[in-house]
């Protein structure tokens, strides 16, 4: 049964969000097809949806783009040309004076120029890189294009991770997930992002143990969190031009592993950023070491030791200590325990 691996608890994202603020929400996007489990929990068997239209995404976070008629949201212009006019249009005038503000540091006008160049950069791309019904009329929040279509994976991944970017920048959300595509697809991607005329994915990668086919899939989703983290480190704040990747964390990682098998051992995650200077950066951490290959399949330190220790970096430590460990796998005798935290990847 399927429905046994998926959590029974909160995600660690839902966690921090939550943690924050009480009312708020972790930020949670997707590229696919809608097929299979998500990344974000509320709590037992209580998924929170992803979004996967980067229309309906951008609009949520910025509600002054759209209008309210009788109880429904609509765009306030129905001219594609005129769509232009967007959020940066909107709060120009309250712009320009915070601008011409004294107070502002030079370092601070730079950020705040950056954050709506960011902004107008998104709304331009959800005019002209996303096609929209033959009638150009049609606002974006009655376009039927919602995102999910394989074909535009290369574009909507990048914009989710702009969207994704802004929200941390404003402070909106202080936790977010992004979704490269469903667990369960069979759709083979160029390296650019775009689709394969060979769709046999789960045949002819997956189950076959193709290392080519499996390594390219993992660079062009490499590729999406390497443009996340320069989205992030474009974003300076004045003590010491530190970034918000400075000041926070960004990890990757791949569900499964090896082939037919769906191996669930020796995954990599990757963490981007330091909080502070908390973690340490530049080093691959073998959390297991000198331990033969037979063994690793059971003696690995569980995931959730990596969020406990992500929680307690970030603030938060209180809600996150023995994240999860409460409830404990089938095979919980063979692993390590799910208790603390991975010292080895804090900074001394």
């Amino acid at each position: 049964n399927e429905m046994a691996d998926y959590p029974r608890k909160a995600s660690i994202d839902h966690v921090i969000a939550k943690a924050f603020d009480p009312k708020g929400s972790s930020l949670n996007l997707a590229v696919g097809n809608r097929n299979g489990p998500g990344l974000s929990w509320a709590g037992d068997n209580s998924a929170n949806s992803a979004e996967y239209s980067p229309n309906k995404a951008f609009l949520n976070l910025f509600p002054g783009g759209v209008v309210k008629s009788d109880g429904k949201a609509t765009t306030a212009v129905d001219d594609k040309a005129k769509l232009r006019k967007g959020v940066n249009d909107l709060v120009k005038e309250q712009m320009d004076a915070l601008l011409k503000n004294p107070k502002l540091s030079a370092n601070d006008k730079e950020r705040l120029k950056l954050h709506m160049s960011n902004i107008r950069d998104i709304e331009t791309q959800l005019i002209t890189d996303i096609d929209f019904d033959a009638d150009l009329k049609t606002p974006i929040m009655n376009s039927k294009i919602d995102g999910k279509d394989r074909k535009d994976r290369k574009i909507t991944a990048k914009m989710h991770i702009d969207i994704m970017a802004i929200a941390a920048a404003t402070g909106q959300k202080r936790a977010m997930t992004l979704q490269l595509n469903e667990p369960n697809h069979d759709v083979i991607f160029n390296g650019d992002g775009s689709v394969s005329a060979e769709n046999n994915y789960h045949n002819g990668v997956s189950h076959a143990d193709n290392a080519d086919g499996l390594k390219k899939y993992d660079t062009l989703c490499q590729s999406d969190f390497a443009y996340l983290l320069t989205a992030l480190d474009e974003y300076k704040f004045e003590s010491g031009g530190k970034s918000l990747l400075d000041y926070g964390l960004s990890t990757f990682i791949i569900s499964l592993g090896w082939g037919a098998r769906h191996w669930r051992h020796d995954l990599p995650h990757i963490i981007a950023g330091n909080v502070n200077g908390q973690l340490r950066q530049g080093y691959y951490v073998d959390v297991v070491p000198e331990t033969k290959d037979d063994d690793r399949k059971v003696k690995f330190v569980p995931t959730n030791r990596l969020f406990s220790t992500i929680g307690k970096v970030v603030g938060v430590e209180q809600q996150t200590k023995d994240f999860n460990a409460q409830t404990p796998p089938k095979d919980a005798s063979k692993r390590l325990t799910q208790n603390g935290i991975i010292p080895e990847i804090l900074k001394a």
